[in-house]
């Protein structure tokens, strides 16, 4: 087994990795987005998952189908960019673990609003799983040195950060003041350093809420 094809399979088992995680919390989750309707979308995305997950095999079973959309990637890069998968997976599945229940997508509407969690990478940044995902999409990327296996995780990762600030507006609008502060002393994607406050997060709990939350 050459090295090549070892960076190979194991840039596709980050994919598969991201899939499991996903499945793994979305189990249960409440279902906030907009509903889709009709067949037409569903349709239109199995069509394109298939013929990407084609370009996937094609990458590790026969290179040159792919070899189009290959990058140019030093091999420690390469190295570096699977660092920076698994850390993108580490911090989404942390994520999703403290948000529970609350996950089930983004959503657009004060009433959709979920608990609003406020511990683990929550107390540090808003929106860690938009985090996790550029995280992630960046170091797929760097791994496959191939702009057809990272295309469909930057592109979820690109739709969700850009519906994250229509997400915060319904927060804004559900929990008022409290989601002001909590957004003066906390980054949307990165933390603010200069500004954690732990006493802060632990106080602007409601008393009988659920630990880490508000309801």
């Amino acid at each position: 087994m050459t090295i090549e094809f070892m960076l190979r399979v194991l840039a596709i088992g980050l994919i598969a990795a991201l899939i499991f995680v996903r499945l793994r919390f979305r189990r249960g989750a409440r279902a906030s987005c907009a509903a889709w309707t009709g067949l037409l979308v569903p349709l239109a995305h199995l069509v394109i998952m298939a013929i990407w997950w084609l370009g996937l095999i094609g990458y590790v079973l026969h290179p040159s189908l792919v070899a189009w959309a290959d990058l140019p990637a030093p091999q420690g890069g390469r190295w570096l960019g699977l660092a920076l998968g698994v850390s993108g997976l580490a911090l989404l599945a942390w994520a999703q673990q403290v948000r529970g229940c609350a996950i089930g997508g983004l959503f657009s509407r004060a009433d959709d609003a979920p608990p609003l969690v406020v511990s683990g990478p929550y107390a540090f940044v808003r929106q860690p799983i938009c985090s996790a995902l550029m995280l992630f999409a960046v170091g797929l990327l760097l791994a496959s040195a191939n702009a057809w296996v990272s295309a469909l995780p930057i592109l979820v990762a690109a739709v969700t950060v850009s519906r994250a600030r229509a997400e915060e507006r319904a927060l804004i609008e559900h929990y008022g003041p409290g989601y002001l502060l909590l957004m003066n002393r906390t980054g949307r994607f990165l933390p603010r350093l200069s500004r954690l406050d732990f006493w802060y997060v632990r106080g602007i709990r409601r008393k009988g809420s659920h630990p880490g939350m508000l309801e």
